[in-house]
């Protein structure tokens, strides 16, 4: 008979290999990995408008990657990274994960606009495009990001 010991390291192997197989299956579903987006958003944006008032001075910008899967750019004093998840099944769903930044501080009018920036960046939930002008909205449909398209295509 195992002893109470025993019974008690089975008990948390079986319990972490559940908890691994569960997070395991639920990484999957019908998100795009890198190089399946196939098509959305691309190239080179500098934002216009946060939470719908327009920006002049402090004008973050966009490159998205949908063969990498990435957005990155300059959030108006840091550079930034985020992981670009696009739903395959719904073609206007759109969302901004793991983002890294550069840690520079700069004045406070800047760093204001930095913070809005990458706040709305994460809250994004879909994404229209008119020409070249890209509309990111979060969950009420409230557009929260304007950016227009550069020429350095």
């Amino acid at each position: 008979m195992p002893t109470p010991l025993k019974l008690n390291v089975y008990k948390c192997i079986v319990f972490a290999g559940m908890i691994f197989f569960s997070l395991l299956s639920s990484c999957g579903g019908s998100k795009m990995s890198p190089g399946s987006i196939q098509s959305g958003p691309e190239g080179s944006y500098r934002v216009i408008s946060l939470d719908q008032t327009p920006i002049r001075d402090t004008q973050p910008s966009m490159i998205l990657d949908l063969n990498q899967a990435r957005v990155s750019g300059n959030s108006g004093c840091n550079d930034y990274s985020a992981a670009l998840v696009m739903d395959k099944n719904t073609s206007d769903e759109i969302r901004m994960d793991s983002v890294m930044t550069t840690k520079m501080y700069c004045d406070d009018q800047v760093m204001a606009v930095e913070y809005l920036f990458l706040g709305n960046m994460t809250k994004a939930q879909r994404w229209s495009q008119s020409g070249d002008t890209l509309y990111l909205s979060n969950a009420e449909g409230t557009n929260i990001l304007i950016a227009v398209k550069t020429q350095s295509q």
